[in-house]
């Protein structure tokens, strides 16, 4: 039997690691002595790319800061193998672990860290009851099962930072989960309305608006006790980490397609460019198909010209990659 290889426990130190980074590209930015970052300097280096006005557009919130060190921190936890509980021990290549989800996403950064190629979280909608928050970022372990173990204390709406509170919990979380991802790497997050329009400016903040992919609207069932309109959606938030190395190609080809293709090919060959003979062609072709078939859903691109098949209606033809 394989024997269990030692790891680092330690959770890695990710603003080091960033320092490291930014002294490599500037070295004149050190500091003598202890090399830390001297930022008159940084900001010489970078010149006129520096921000310097007093007014600027900013998403922030009452905790804010306390939320960005609770990202950047480091953990005093560990992860421990749990054999007794695990099925194919030997041979699984899935990981599931049980603890602290702050907790374990900063310990998973030693042996995850941009290896992760998608994400998806779940995180409480904020209804008032559905999350136990305390602004306490040096809680332990303990102290959080505590907490979220059955303390009662909800994140009530009527608490001043209903929202702030909301927000705190979840932008470090966010942000570490970000650490993990590839390059080209996806996150999704769902949610209702309650915090949907917070929730995509932590987003954009974190990943950068230009990296959101586009959103997911599914309908619930209606409910008849709304004063005013029905709220009947939720709502799954898309983006990757870096639109450059993800160019976003997700689409699959339609099926029944290749079918279309091929028979307007052999209309092409018996007919040329005779484009009204392809037409009655291609009207007959379609008759043979049931509705069943994924070729019948596409009979009113029945037109041919020197550009492709096409309906009169819409130009662009049998996509062939419809979303």
């Amino acid at each position: 039997m394989e024997e269990i290889k030692a790891m680092d426990l330690e959770s890695k130190d990710l603003v080091a690691e960033r320092i490291e980074q930014m002294k490599a590209l500037f070295p004149e930015i050190a500091t003598e002595g202890d090399g830390s970052i001297d930022f008159e300097k940084l900001r010489l280096v970078l010149g006129d790319e520096v921000e310097d006005s007093d007014e600027r557009y900013s998403f922030t919130w009452p905790g804010k800061q306390e939320a960005i060190r609770q990202a950047q921190t480091t953990s005093a936890a560990t992860l421990r193998p749990c054999r007794e509980k695990s099925i194919n021990w030997d041979a699984t290549e899935n990981i599931y672990v049980e603890g602290d989800n702050l907790e374990v996403l900063k310990l998973l950064q030693r042996g995850y860290h941009g290896k992760v190629k998608l994400v998806y979280i779940d995180p409480p909608y904020n209804t008032g009851g559905d999350f136990v928050y305390k602004d306490t970022f040096g809680a332990s372990v303990s102290d959080y099962r505590k907490q979220a173990g059955l303390s009662g204390q909800s994140n009530a709406k009527t608490d001043g930072r209903f929202h702030a509170n909301w927000c705190s919990m979840l932008y470090p979380r966010l942000k570490l989960a970000r650490e993990l991802m590839t390059n080209d790497g996806v996150i999704v997050v769902s949610i209702d309305e309650n915090e949907r329009t917070n929730l995509q400016l932590l987003l954009n903040e974190i990943f950068g608006e230009n990296n959101f992919a586009g959103e997911i609207i599914w309908k619930n069932s209606s409910k008849n006790d709304q004063a005013y309109v029905s709220m009947q959606h939720e709502y799954m938030l898309i983006y990757v980490k870096d639109k450059t190395a993800n160019p976003g190609e997700w689409t699959e080809r339609k099926e029944g397609l290749e079918e279309i293709y091929a028979a307007f090919d052999g209309f092409k060959n018996t007919y040329g460019n005779d484009w009204k003979a392809i037409h009655k062609a291609a009207l007959e072709w379609y008759k043979q198909f049931p509705p069943s078939n994924p070729v019948y859903g596409s009979k009113h691109y029945s037109w041919m010209d020197e550009n492709g098949i096409y309906f009169p209606s819409d130009i662009s033809g049998p996509n062939a990659h419809v979303r």
